[in-house]
């Protein structure tokens, strides 16, 4: 069809640009067709040239995964280590492709692996995004760092929770060596975001995706167990001096209260207003009249300060507790 069109006059269009500055050789290389790439580079199709974003054609040829096509390219002369305009290189597209071989290739012929984009993202974060734990695996392997941040303070491991990718979340955790503790914006912990979700969110647990509000991210008990068997402080502060307990316990989510105390969290720690989780749960007696049960039956104690932050709750919290109290002894 291609050299019917040539034939008919459509070769005056072979270096035609769309409103991107891609020509159709970029065309040709993504979609990994290398007999194409290799007619309308014998028309004369200029390979060398940049779209509007500073990406060449072997960009194209990374992302559709296709080796033979890379190398074909880089044969000719096109540079695997053009850095594009947004700070990408072609190693980034490869990570997408999900074709763990020619990231491989691309390693071994000593591409930067660590190389920030201008989100401040590397070519790991783009092999999370696919789940690929061999690409993972080849990536960590040589250097790349599984606790980098990228601009907006988040990790691989942070996205992976975020995504609801629990397997690739362990394996990062287990094979990957990420820091479990690490500490994110306010000082919270991969448990901080976990336990402060409200229990409405597990509804689309595991579904890839996370849509903004919530969705596909991951808080349920058993990655609660999961974190803190692996090394997670249950009793990490952030910069409120709150450990997930508090968060807990302010957004109503019982199971998880209990799932944190049955693990050892403190129940009468302070923040910094020295206030302690039960002040947080009364805040919403009606809501978290179970939680509030609770965390008095397991030994929590009206130890807040009575400044007037505290007071409008303080008459109902002493009624509450005294009431609660007297039952327990009429048993």
């Amino acid at each position: 069809m291609v050299e019917y069109l040539i034939e008919l006059g459509a070769g005056i269009y072979l270096n035609k640009e769309n409103e991107d500055g891609e020509t159709p050789i970029f065309y040709a290389c993504r979609s990994g067709n290398e007999v194409m790439v290799e007619y309308l580079i014998e028309l004369g199709v200029n390979i060398y040239k940049e779209d509007k974003f500073g990406g060449t054609p072997i960009f194209d040829a990374c992302e559709s995964g296709n080796k033979n096509l890379v190398q074909f390219l880089m044969e000719l002369g096109l540079d695997i280590n053009k850095m594009d305009k947004y700070g990408g290189i072609p190693l980034f597209d490869a990570c997408l492709s999900g074709n763990e071989n020619l990231v491989e290739y691309l390693i071994q012929l000593g591409v930067d692996i660590n190389k920030e984009d201008w989100k401040g993202e590397t070519p790991l974060f783009q092999a999370c995004e696919k789940g690929n734990k061999i690409m993972i695996h080849n990536l960590i392997k040589n250097g790349a760092n599984i606790n980098k941040e990228n601009w907006y303070g988040e990790t691989p491991l942070l996205n992976a929770w975020k995504n609801g990718n629990e397997n690739l979340l362990k394996y990062l955790i287990e094979e990957g060596g990420a820091d479990i503790n690490k500490k994110y914006e306010e000082d919270k912990t991969l448990l901080f975001y976990v336990c402060e979700k409200n229990e409405k969110d597990k509804s689309n647990k595991g579904n890839g995706k996370d849509n903004g509000n919530g969705k596909g991210i991951i808080s349920n008990e058993s990655l609660i167990k999961y974190l803190i068997k692996m090394g997670a402080n249950i009793n990490q502060k952030d910069i409120h001096d709150k450990t997930p307990l508090f968060y807990a316990c302010e957004n109503g989510n019982e199971s998880i209260v209990k799932c944190l105390i049955e693990m050892g969290a403190e129940i009468n720690g302070k923040d910094i207003h020295g206030k302690t989780p039960l002040y947080y749960a009364n805040k919403n007696k009606s809501k978290n009249k179970n939680i509030i049960n609770y965390l008095i039956e397991k030994g929590a104690k009206n130890i807040n300060n009575n400044n007037n932050y505290y007071n409008d709750n303080n008459n109902y919290y002493n009624s509450y507790y005294y009431n609660y109290r007297k039952k327990l002894r009429m048993i």
